[in-house]
Parts: C-alpha cells; structure tokens; sequence
C-alpha cells in the first residue's frame, strides 16, 4: 500500500517554499502520495512548481515587517501568528481525518502536527537573536516549547565548520534534533555567462516593494547587464527597462537555477534558504537583510564576518558602492545533501 505524507510550509517570502521543493521531490521518489498545504504566495508558487500534486490552503500567519524596531513587529505580528499557528492546528487535525497521512513533514509551521502521526518539523532557527537578550532568551525559550512539540526536528544545517547559519541553528540535547545538512534546489551546470548581475528580490511587504523600488533607481544608470526577478507570483511576459536591464515577475526552480549559474553575482535577501543555495552553486553574492528581521541581519554579518558574502543593510545600500566593495568576498562552495539518509530517521 503506497505511503502518503503531507507537506506543510511556511509562507514566509518564498524561502521555505523553495527549500522544500528537495523534501518533495525526495518523497515523490520515493512513491509517496504527497499532499501540500500552505497559503498565500508560497501555495501559488508551489502549484506552479508541481502542477500535479493536490494542494490544501493553510490560515496564514500574517507576518510583516513594518516597522525598523523588532519589539514593535514582534508585537504587530505576534498575536497572528498564534492566531495561524493555532487555526492551523485545527485544520492540520481534520485533514488527518481526511487524507490518513502516515507522516507530517513541517516546514517551520509550527501547528502543523498531529497527535496521531508522527510529526516532522523543518527548522534551522533553533536560537532567536532580537537585539535584547532577555527577550532572545524567551522567544528562544518558547521556539524550543513549540518544536518538542514535535516527534523529530530537521535541521538543515551541519554542527561543525561548515555551518552556515551559525548559533541559530544550533541543537539542543535529545535525540529528536537531526542535523539534515544543507539543502538546495540548484545544482551546477556550466553554462556561459549572460548576466553580469542577477537580482533576486523576495521576504514580507512592505520591505519587497521599498528594495524593489530602490534597486530600479539605481538600475537606471548601470553599465553591466543586468536581470531583475521581482519575486511576485504574476502572469506577463518580462520586459527591458533599457538595453541591458531585464525585469521578470518570477522564475519557475529550473529557470531560476539556470539564471544562476549564468550569473557572475547576485544580489538577494540573507534569507538562509536563499544563502544555502547560493553554497549549493559557490557563487559570489551580494545579502541585503530584510529591515527588522533580525534572523536575516545576524546571517548577513555572520557570514560576512566569515568572508562569504558581502552584506549591506537596506537604508545604505549603494549599487555602485556594494560592487567596489565585493573584492574580498568570493562566496562559498558546500555541497547540497541529497537528502536519501533522512528517510531512515522517519
């Protein structure tokens, strides 16, 4: 009898959807029925991705980054998000009922387990970092409240040198925490270049539109050949704002893992899904954080302090000056885990 599992991510950006499409894959292999349930963009984005798989629409969580104070967007979106996390538990539980999966894998959607199944839960922020060390110390006290919850937690990860998330990812004692390595859906191909700068633009509005807008003023003038993917899940065709900059809404996986390789930089969010696949290709990148998304700050300095990847926060950024400044930082090449170890953990 052919196993089923239901896969349910995050709509957060579209970093965790893009980091699930391996996990997905993975099952599809290995003959699963694969059920998906997410909301908003990431739900749009993966019926596109896998047109062919039945899909399940979750509560979102409502998160936004409005504000440059993290307190003030913690309290904006904090009660919503245990709204979603709470609704969806609820839902999580009746489609139990409905489909009879024989495993749930989450991707950092925290009500998105069940009593009666055993529950996976995708993660690589472990330790919240929020400038004020006594409300760190809670929210990580509460994340690690909310993953036991869970039969297993994935990291995607390793626990040693090669980690590139730093001290967010790291486990806490107990068997349940499995280090899964990194995970991308890009792979190397040699392809010749064709774009000197590939942009890549993604995370919550309103901080999508303010980066998308700045960006475009500063394309206006560039002497290199450059592509703008604007990360809105859109219908129409991509046009040039002139004879060397190219504008798409987005790019299906392939299209996109093809686009980087065919790029000598790129410049995108510190997103960490964004950051394992720019190792999974060793390109040289440019990390711009989301403001007030302290995961995403503390990423962009940790791997910048490491020589990886130039970062620089949104209210400085410089085009001109980001590229003058970039010599030194030549990304970094870690191989993508091809992810057949963890069925065994199931």
């Amino acid at each position: 009898m052919q196993s089923t599992v239901l896969i349910a991510i995050l709509n957060w950006g579209l970093g965790h959807a893009t980091r699930s499409i391996p996990i997905i894959k993975l099952f599809l292999s290995k003959n699963y029925t694969v059920h998906i349930a997410s909301d908003g963009e990431a739900l749009l984005f993966l019926q596109k991705e896998f047109p062919d798989l039945v899909f399940h629409t979750l509560p979102t969580y409502g998160i936004s980054y409005p504000y440059k104070s993290i307190l003030l967007n913690v309290m904006h979106s904090g009660f919503s998000i245990f709204k979603g996390i709470y609704r969806e538990n609820i839902m999580v539980e009746s489609l139990v009922e409905k489909i009879n999966p024989d495993l749930i894998i989450s991707d950092n959607r925290y009500g998105a387990r069940s009593r009666g199944v055993r529950s996976v839960i995708i993660t690589h922020q472990l330790r919240i970092k929020l400038g004020n060390r006594l409300l760190s110390l809670f929210a990580t006290g509460l994340i690690k409240f909310l993953v036991n919850k869970f039969d297993g937690i994935w990291i995607p990860d390793y626990g040693d040198s090669k980690s590139l998330g730093g001290d967010l990812s790291k486990a806490y004692q107990g068997s349940k925490y499995t280090y899964i390595g990194s995970i991308s859906r890009f792979y190397p191909v040699q392809l010749a270049k064709k774009y000197d700068i590939a942009i890549v633009l993604s995370g919550p509005e309103p901080q999508r539109t303010k980066l998308e807008v700045l960006i475009m003023q500063q394309l206006k003038n560039i002497d290199k050949k450059v592509i703008l993917v604007r990360g809105k899940i859109e219908d129409g065709e991509g046009y040039y704002m002139n004879d060397k900059v190219k504008i798409v809404n987005y790019m299906i996986s392939e299209d996109l893992n093809k686009l980087f390789n065919q790029s000598e930089l790129i410049i995108a969010r510190s997103g960490y899904s964004t950051i394992m696949d720019l190792a999974a290709l060793g390109k040289k990148a440019i990390l711009i954080p989301t403001p007030g998304q302290t995961e995403q700050e503390y990423l962009a300095k940790y791997l910048r302090d490491k020589k990886f990847y130039y970062s620089v926060s949104q209210s400085e950024f410089d085009l001109e000056k980001a590229l003058e400044n970039i010599g030194e930082y030549n990304g970094v090449l870690i191989e993508s885990n091809d992810l057949k170890n963890i069925i065994s953990t199931i």
